[in-house]
Order: structure tokens, then C-alpha cells, then sequence
């Protein structure tokens, strides 16, 4: 299987003195972070995973960001060392009316930026794309009854979202920087309903065509009436035996956040809580997007950087123990920082 260096575990080693700080007890500031900018969505994805606390959130109006607050936790993370923002989450991200405002920000703070969107109101900001490194399209469809069983999404919205990501590239291209930017992939859940060989090669046809960088697959993990039955391993090679067809897009079939989330619990803490921040739509600071039910505090009553570097956040992370968590959506970057940081597993390969 074809794999790449940005899905890959030992990716962790980029950040080893950070990570070794953050286990040594000294309060280190987030390698990278997800700053949700709004639960509201377009969409209505059966197997969305906040689902529920996006629905309280929205009862409570509570949904959306402050564009100020936004700013404001930029800030402390630029001042903190973070190396990556990205703008996904709760809901759709490009429905936040500053949208283009606070990812310039960011950009302009010296972060790199992924989008990830549904792809619907790409066209709304394209000027302020261009600012991003990353952008990805949560498509997972390759025609529009496929989107809708998917997506809940109304009719004509997977042509919208196609023309969509033919404009982004199109405009991207014309920016003639090297390398390219945005790069714009296609992110692509495998499911019952999408998961035959003419979906696959349907929707290669139109990435490689439209001038996308890259397409991952991953099954979905979610028990849903659009669940996933199929043997993995097969469909990965279903996938792979496109690659002579398709050498314009790069593409890759990813075995993470399948079977792994629900049993996979190879450390023993969660690392992932004291080194990667989670920044909720309504201002919540919190482990990881499952973990809604945990706060460090709220970026409404403290500022982002106290919250932190507080006992608080540090006394919560502690007690989390992974083998009690329904899901764990970080157990590949939680299993890597505990085989090649804690363990040191990597080193006598590397040399």
C-alpha cells in the first residue's frame, strides 16, 4: 500500500523534545490545534461524530465562535509555539461569517492552516483560500444519490461541491507558486452505499481531471445505517489497483480510525490532551472532539494560554484513562508517542 509522510506515525518525532517536555511535567504550549468555528452545517451527516453536542450547542446558541475570541486564541497559540491550526470541527467552517478574517489571521501569525469543509461555500471564499496551505473537501461520494445518503445534503449539492473544487484548483493554479498552495485534497469515507469499484474509479476520474492533489479513503467507523461491512484489507486493494489508471492524483486508503478507535488502547496516557488543543465552537477548551464532556476551562472566562498552562488542565489530562473512553480518535498519535517517544522504538531503524 502506498502510503504518505503526513499520515504516518513517526511523525511524532519531528516534535520529541516538545513531547518529552510535555511528560517531564514542564507546561509546554499545543504542537498544533483545532479551533472549531461553528456547529451550524449545511449538511446533516447521519455519522457526523459531535452530533449530539452539536445539537445542544446550537439549542443553547451557543454554536459559533466570537470572531474576537477566535483572534484571541490565535494569538496564545501563535505565542505559544503552535505549529498548525486547523479549522474544522463541530460543524462547517466556512458557514462562520469571518471566515476569511480569522484564517488570514492565522496565517499571517506564521501557523500553517488546513480547511476542512464540506465544500459548499468554497466559492463564497476563494480570495481568501488562496491564504491557506491546506484546503480538504469531506466529499465521500462520487455522484449526487451517493452525497445524499452520505450527507443528508439536499439536491444539487454534489454538483455545487464539484464546481467547487474545479474553481479552487483552477484559481489556485493561476497563482503559479511553488509549491502549489492551497493544496487541495479529497477526503473520501468509505461506507456500504460508496463502496464499489465504479464509485472509486468515478471519483479519481473527476480528482485527477479537476487537478487535485490528493484523495485518502478511510472506512467508516461509526455504527450508522450507512455502516461499513466489508473486509478493509480488500477494499484497499480495490483502491490500489487504480494506480496504473490514475497517475495525475495522488491517492491513499488509509487503515486509521476504523476498528483501531474502539479497542486500540497501546499507551498508557493520553498524550494527545496535554500536547494537542481542541478549541470548541462554544469556547470550550477540551481533550478531543469525542471528549466533549471534559472542559479545561472556557476561552469566554480565561484566556486560552492560562487555560493551558493551568493546574487545571494538567490535573484533568492525568486522570484521563484511555481504557475507559467509548473511542479514542487519537489512538494513533497517542500508540506513536508512546512507541517512539516513551520507548524509544524508532531510533535503531533511523540510524
Amino acid at each position: 500500500m502506498v502510503t504518505d509522510a503526513r499520515f504516518s506515525d513517526l511523525r511524532v518525532l519531528r516534535w520529541t523534545d516538545r513531547i518529552k517536555d510535555s511528560l517531564d511535567g514542564k507546561r509546554v504550549g499545543p504542537i498544533r490545534a483545532n479551533l472549531d468555528l461553528t456547529n451550524l452545517c449545511n449538511d446533516n451527516c447521519p455519522w457526523c461524530e459531535p452530533l449530539q453536542f452539536r445539537k445542544e450547542t446550537i439549542a443553547d446558541r451557543k454554536h459559533t465562535i466570537e470572531t474576537a475570541t477566535a483572534i484571541e486564541v490565535l494569538t496564545d497559540l501563535a505565542d505559544m509555539g503552535c505549529k498548525t491550526v486547523n479549522f474544522s470541527g463541530g460543524g462547517e467552517p466556512l458557514v462562520h461569517t469571518d471566515f476569511g478574517q480569522i484564517l488570514r489571521f492565522a496565517v499571517r501569525q506564521g501557523m500553517r492552516t488546513w480547511v476542512v469543509t464540506n465544500g459548499f461555500y468554497l466559492d463564497k471564499w476563494l480570495p481568501d483560500l488562496e491564504y491557506a496551505h491546506h484546503v480538504r473537501i469531506s466529499l465521500d461520494a462520487s455522484n449526487e444519490a451517493e452525497h445524499r445518503e452520505m450527507h443528508g445534503s439536499k439536491e444539487g449539492s454534489f454538483e455545487k461541491v464539484c464546481q467547487n473544487i474545479r474553481a479552487l484548483c483552477k484559481r489556485r493554479d493561476k497563482l503559479r507558486r511553488s509549491p502549489a498552495r492551497p493544496e487541495v485534497g479529497i477526503a473520501y469515507i468509505v461506507a456500504d452505499c460508496n463502496s464499489d469499484a465504479d464509485s472509486f474509479g468515478n471519483l479519481l476520474a473527476f480528482a485527477e481531471d479537476a487537478g487535485v492533489d490528493f484523495i485518502h479513503f478511510r472506512p467508516l467507523s461509526e455504527e450508522t445505517p450507512q455502516r461499513f461491512t466489508e473486509d478493509w484489507e480488500d477494499v484497499m486493494r480495490v483502491i490500489d489497483g487504480f494506480r496504473p489508471a490514475f497517475k495525475g492524483v495522488q491517492f491513499f486508503p488509509m487503515s486509521k480510525r476504523w476498528k483501531d478507535v474502539f479497542h486500540q488502547r497501546e499507551f498508557d496516557r493520553c498524550y494527545s490532551s496535554e500536547t494537542i488543543a481542541v478549541i470548541a465552537a462554544n469556547g470550550e477548551v477540551n481533550p478531543c472532539c469525542d471528549r466533549r464532556d471534559l472542559s479545561f476551562g472556557s476561552v469566554y472566562e480565561q484566556r486560552f494560554k492560562d487555560i493551558w498552562l493551568g493546574a487545571r488542565h494538567q490535573r484533568m489530562a492525568d486522570l484521563i484513562a484511555p481504557a475507559l473512553c467509548t473511542r479514542c480518535l487519537q489512538c494513533g498519535y497517542n500508540r506513536a508517542v508512546q512507541n517512539y517517544v516513551v520507548e524509544n522504538q524508532a531510533l535503531p531503524e533511523l540510524m
